[in-house]
């Protein structure tokens, strides 16, 4: 109907949204409007993240997951919250994924659908992770482990 412009807008991260009513056909970019009044309300009334709460055991599946892992010489580490394992760079969560049935797959970040693979040495001991084209390994450019895509010639 000419006279007004309307928009709906959710930050589904953050559970929060807002709807924009204008009396305007033009003029107005209402996404900006949204994207605006969501920033605004965050700025004012921040999101509490869900209190942290210990597990209390780790699966045996994932123990070795764990801990600091390298991609190249950057840093990720790897913790179990709640029934997903969380890969984080420098504090922020760059990977999820889902534990069950013997697997672990992602569930966010770039990894999403990708199965991460525990590679075990001879002793039973882990030389690495891979999931994708990605070797995680628990030193920086670990010698031991293998190149995505081999060696060139």
């Amino acid at each position: 109907m000419p006279g007004f412009m309307a928009i709906c807008a959710v930050d589904r991260a953050r559970g929060t949204g807002c709807v924009g009513l204008t009396n305007a056909t033009a003029g107005i970019a209402t996404i900006d409007l949204a994207r605006e009044l969501l920033a605004e309300l965050e700025r004012n009334e921040p999101t509490v993240p869900a209190p942290w709460t210990p597990n209390t055991d780790v699966p045996d599946e994932i123990a070795d997951l764990l801990g600091v892992w390298h991609w190249g010489n950057t840093a990720f580490v790897l913790t179990l919250e709640s029934d997903e394992v969380v890969a984080r760079r420098d504090g922020v969560v760059k990977w999820r994924f889902a534990v069950g049935d013997g697997r672990v797959v992602g569930t966010g970040g770039y990894l999403a659908g990708e199965e991460l693979h525990v590679v075990r040495r001879a002793d039973g001991t882990v030389g690495h992770l891979e999931a994708a084209t990605f070797i995680l390994t628990r030193q920086p450019y670990d010698p031991e482990a293998p190149i995505p895509g081999g060696l060139p010639g």
